[in-house]
Formats: structure tokens, C-alpha cells, sequence
């Protein structure tokens, strides 16, 4: 069976892109698979916010990859693996926050000016 990311290719990749100082896009390949397999763990009632979700994940990694030290551990697939999903966990809370406040929940609201449909 074939892994879907190897840790020892994202540790390389990551010691690449700290040394040249910016994130290559095969590492942001890299941390996209890990927020999209991981999303599956958590249970949203709409597909559209499994994918904002996995954008949370995918910003908040992009936000702290700099951050990896290699000093402190060899393993930067846990790092992103925990990084992402603190994003999730704090995506999760915004949205039963927002939708405690209006009294329902997951439920899309649609504004329409009602002086054109006369």
C-alpha cells in the first residue's frame, strides 16, 4: 500500500524551503493533502463548510510553517497534522458561535429587497 505523503520527503522539503526562506508549492501540495484527508475526521451538516474547513487548515499551516524546528523534532507531518487541526477545532467554534447568535443553526440565509419583486 502506497502512503499519500511521506515524512521523510515533507522533512526535506521543509529544510529546502526554510534554507531558500518561502514555501515551494510542493510543500503546499503537501500540507493541502494532510488538511484534506484530515477534514474527514470532523462532522459538518454542509459540504461547503468541510471546504472551508479544509481552507482554515491549509491558512493556518501557511501561517506557521516558518515556525517548524527541526532541532526539536524530525517529524513535521505531526506538526501540520496538529496545526490543521486546531484550525478545524477553531473553525468549528466560530461556526456554532455565529449560528448561536441568529437562534438557528446551519441555515443559510438569503436577503432579498422586496420592493423589486412588485
Amino acid at each position: 500500500m502506497k502512503k499519500y505523503l511521506s515524512n521523510k520527503n515533507m522533512y526535506k522539503e521543509i529544510i529546502w524551503c526554510k534554507g531558500i526562506g518561502k514555501m515551494t508549492p510542493e510543500l503546499s501540495k503537501m500540507i493541502e493533502l494532510i488538511c484534506r484527508r484530515l477534514v474527514v475526521t470532523m462532522k459538518y451538516t454542509k459540504k461547503i463548510d468541510y471546504e472551508d474547513a479544509v481552507q482554515e487548515g491549509i491558512l493556518r499551516c501557511h501561517e506557521y510553517w516558518y515556525k517548524y524546528d527541526e532541532d526539536i523534532t524530525d517529524n513535521p507531518f505531526a506538526y501540520f497534522t496538529q496545526i490543521a487541526k486546531h484550525a478545524f477545532y477553531q473553525f468549528s467554534d466560530t461556526l456554532d458561535h455565529k449560528h448561536y447568535k441568529t437562534g438557528q443553526r446551519y441555515v443559510e440565509y438569503r436577503d432579498f429587497d422586496k420592493s423589486n419583486l412588485l
